[in-house]
């Protein structure tokens, strides 16, 4: 199975603390089990920008991660 993720923010923003543990463990997990996962996600990292080139697919242990440009500011 594919499937998609659309979250504000993913690894390595550990700065959200358990959304980021959560969903990232899940991710994982499904990957484990067999499954295409992607995660689409922002740049988001508190006030700060992750380390990331927006728009490029990233194998984030073995989620396929791909970060857009965050728009706005925290906390959205």
């Amino acid at each position: 199975m594919r499937i998609l993720h659309i979250i504000p923010c993913y690894k390595p923003a550990f700065i959200y603390a358990g959304v980021i543990e959560s969903v990232s463990r899940l991710c994982e997990a499904l990957v484990e089990a067999g499954h295409i996962v992607h995660v689409f996600t922002t740049t988001a990292n508190g006030k700060k920008e992750l380390p990331v080139v927006p728009g490029k697919e990233l194998d984030v242990d073995g989620v396929k991660v791909i970060y857009f440009r965050r728009l706005t500011k925290d906390p959205t």
